[in-house]
């Protein structure tokens, strides 16, 4: 007889006794002749159907082996089947309704490890509706390992929910791809244009193997893989990567000088906010936004200027469009068809479609009464303008104080006027600048350029190579451009 039934019988034994259901010399004899007397454990002894020896016969209320079991209970986990019971499986004690880990789940609910909290029916809730997952890091994605009891999921790395299957950014590569920014679809793993680097490596331009990162003087610092334009304003600038994306530096006050993301296909800073148009031809404009002038009005664009308190922009029709303070009318722009527009401090100028400069808004220095000739291009300053004739020649005018409006000789690519200087890129792509050099803002630099911006009191421009030269005052960093991508 076994320990546990001879304890229960002999217990059984003792209460029959004490209670005077059997006297004590009845209590040996075996009434029903199954070979068990009631001192031997026979619960019922004068019935030859149960002894300690019967087979149990389950859920009809009756203890045939006299283990004092719960009749409704025939695998033992302690969960009872029947009209009132909630086992699923009677014969199985593996399979049970009780939830023994809290996580909502029992095994007859599917849980495949009871043990494991984390381990539950739909537990990998981003990649699978059904199947019992472990997702230890509770990212909605399941173990990639798996095991005997879990199905295999696709996380990679199921103690760190940063990295898991996911494609945040649907740029087609998740973390576990190596997407080092999935919050950002210009930022991924691949390698588009084969020269072994990706976005996630600093490769600028991964569509052309032309461009990529490489330390070419061993210093531990990346080559610039190419910048395609710069523009200076109040103590920042901002830049494109070759790709599209911005950078910005020096004075960040409202914002200013962190961009949004995403590819732009043009960048102008003012002075307290900074406008681009991206990739959509839609303006997007951050910084300060006094009067309205970074909230841009919908549509697609060719250009966009942001001036001192107001922007003005060329609709993709050639119309114009300005926005921001209004004071002296210079966000009042005219009618007609525009090549370009160019915002200054109170004051605004564009080249109509016939090659003519109109200016409007505040003229206190004649800066908005333009010469009567052609024009290639046209930039607005604080109170003086700047543009390259269609003769390749250079016309300032307006306030010059600082001689920031006396026009150099020479043929010119391009020009840009800042707050008393301004600066070209001549015809043998060197940079030229005139007007205010306290600072040095208006001491070019050698070398050949691509582009040049005058800011308030420094200047910045596109090397031929791709990089970027700061120069004059570097308060709050506006001459260190950033070194990396």
């Amino acid at each position: 007889m076994p320990i546990i039934s001879h304890i229960l019988s002999t217990s059984l034994f003792t209460v029959l006794l004490l209670s005077g259901c059997v006297s004590g010399s009845s209590i040996f004899n075996d009434n029903d002749g199954d070979g068990y007397s009631a001192s031997e454990g026979d619960c019922d002894d004068y019935n030859p159907d149960i002894s300690p020896d019967a087979e149990e016969i389950w859920y009809d209320g009756i203890d045939q082996n006299c283990d004092m079991a719960n009749d409704f209970d025939a695998d033992g986990d302690g969960d009872i089947s029947g009209p009132n019971g909630t086992d699923c499986d009677d014969t199985d004690a593996t399979r049970t309704s009780l939830d023994v880990d809290g996580d909502g789940f029992s095994s007859c609910d599917g849980d495949c490890d009871d043990l494991e909290a984390a381990a539950f029916p739909g537990a990998a809730v981003k990649e699978a509706t059904n199947g019992c997952y472990l997702d230890l890091d509770l990212d909605g994605y399941g173990s990639s390992k798996g095991g005997a009891e879990f199905d295999v999921g696709t996380d990679c790395n199921d103690d760190d929910p940063s990295l898991n299957n996911d494609d945040a950014d649907g740029d087609d590569y998740s973390t576990c791809d190596g997407d080092c920014d999935d919050d950002d679809a210009f930022i991924d793993s691949g390698d588009l244009d084969g020269d072994g680097y990706s976005t996630c490596d600093n490769d600028c331009n991964d569509d052309d193997p032309d461009f990529f990162p490489t330390d070419s003087n061993g210093d531990g610092i990346e080559d610039f893989c190419g910048w395609t334009d710069v523009s200076s304003g109040y103590f920042s600038s901002c830049s494109q990567y070759s790709s599209g994306r911005l950078a910005c530096w020096g004075n960040d006050d409202f914002d200013k000088a962190t961009p949004p993301t995403g590819v732009f296909e043009s960048i102008d800073v003012g002075f307290y906010h900074s406008c681009g148009v991206n990739s959509i031809g839609s303006v997007e404009c951050w910084g300060y936004d006094a009067h309205g002038r970074a909230s841009p009005p919908t549509g697609t664009f060719e250009s966009v200027s942001a001036g001192h308190s107001h922007t003005c922009g060329v609709f993709s029709g050639g119309n114009l469009s300005c926005w921001g303070l209004d004071e002296f009318d210079q966000a009042t722009p005219p009618s007609g068809v525009f090549e370009s527009v160019t915002a200054g401090k109170h004051h605004s100028c564009g080249i109509d479609s016939n090659g003519y400069l109109e200016c409007w808004g505040w003229d206190d220095f004649d800066q908005a009464s333009p010469p009567p000739e052609t024009f290639e291009s046209v930039d607005a300053g604080w109170h003086h303008n700047c543009g390259v004739n269609t003769s390749g020649s250079v016309e300032c005018w307006g306030w010059n104080d600082f001689g920031q409006a006396s026009s150099p000789s020479g043929t010119f690519k391009s020009v840009s006027s800042g707050y008393a200087h301004s600066c070209g890129i001549t015809t043998s792509d060197n940079v030229e600048c005139w007007g205010w050099n306290d600072f040095g803002q208006a001491s070019s630099p050698s070398g050949t350029f691509e582009s040049v911006s005058a800011g308030y009191i420094h200047t910045c421009g596109v090397t031929s190579e791709g990089s970027i030269e700061c120069w004059g005052n570097n308060d709050h960093g506006a001459t260190t451009p950033p070194t990396g991508h």
